[in-house]
């Protein structure tokens, strides 16, 4: 769990981290994510809350001129990743031992309660 917040806290930008913060005078405002950044793009388009009538965020509104940097960016992503089972066999071999050691523990009486 510890992990996964770090995972949070370092790869998202501040605005997707806690969403109740958001109001008129804090709107977030969306990114790109390209090559491994969140960027802005020249324009935003605004999101309005049907509820309020005011601006709730905006949104990247993606300009043609800057689909070739995302194009490139998106060439370089591999068509199967590391939780591809053909491609990387130990990975799911571990994940199985670590498995069968979570049951193995969750059998332990001492901790059933």
């Amino acid at each position: 769990m510890v992990y996964y917040f770090y995972l949070i806290k370092s790869i998202f930008p501040d605005y997707l981290q806690n969403p109740l913060l958001f109001n008129k005078n804090n709107i977030p405002i969306g990114h790109n994510f390209i090559n491994g950044e969140w960027q802005l793009t020249k324009r935003q388009f605004e999101l309005v809350d049907p509820i309020y009538g005011d601006i709730f965020m905006k949104l990247p509104d993606t300009q043609i001129e800057e689909l070739d940097e995302i194009k490139v960016s998106m060439s370089k992503v591999p068509k199967s990743g590391l939780h591809n089972p053909f491609r990387n066999v130990n990975r799911y071999k571990l994940y199985g031992e670590i498995m069968a050691e979570v049951s193995r523990i969750l059998r332990d009486e001492s901790i059933m309660d």
